[in-house]
Parts: C-alpha cells; structure tokens; sequence
C-alpha cells in the first residue's frame, strides 16, 4: 500500500508537472481540462483512477503515472 500521510482525501490540490498547472483535484475528485467542470477522475485506494482505469498511484503529495513513471505535484489549495 503507498503511503498517503500527506494527503487528505477531504483537502483541494492543485496538480502540477514541471512547475505547470495540469489540474485540480477537490474531496479526491479529479478536475482536468479548460473548464475544469467537470471530473475525470478520482483518488480510491491510493490509486488515480481516470474514467475507471488506474492510471497514477498517489504517495504523499505526489502521483506518479504508472505508463512512464511521470511524477506530479500535489500543491494544497486554500
């Protein structure tokens, strides 16, 4: 099981890569695109699930995509 110690399922983050912006997440729901509206996904066991299909495994304030390895920042959101 990964280690989620600093992330609170209840808190809003925003993801980032390299420094930029990629999308929010708010109560373990994913946010992504424009509009930000609507989610794509959510966190559940550790794991980012997008329309169903695990596709990051959340440790700390970090995803980490499991196709290539690409680590994103969670940064908390006031």
């Amino acid at each position: 099981m990964a280690d989620v110690s600093g992330f609170n399922p209840n808190a809003s983050y925003e993801v980032r890569c390299d420094g930029v912006r990629f999308a929010e997440i708010h109560q373990s729901r994913f946010f992504e695109g424009k509009s930000r509206d609507l989610p794509t996904g959510e966190i559940r066991e550790s794991k980012l699930f997008i329309n169903g299909t695990p596709v990051g495994v959340v440790s700390g304030l970090t995803i980490t995509r499991v196709n290539d390895n690409v680590v994103f920042e969670l940064v908390p959101l006031p």
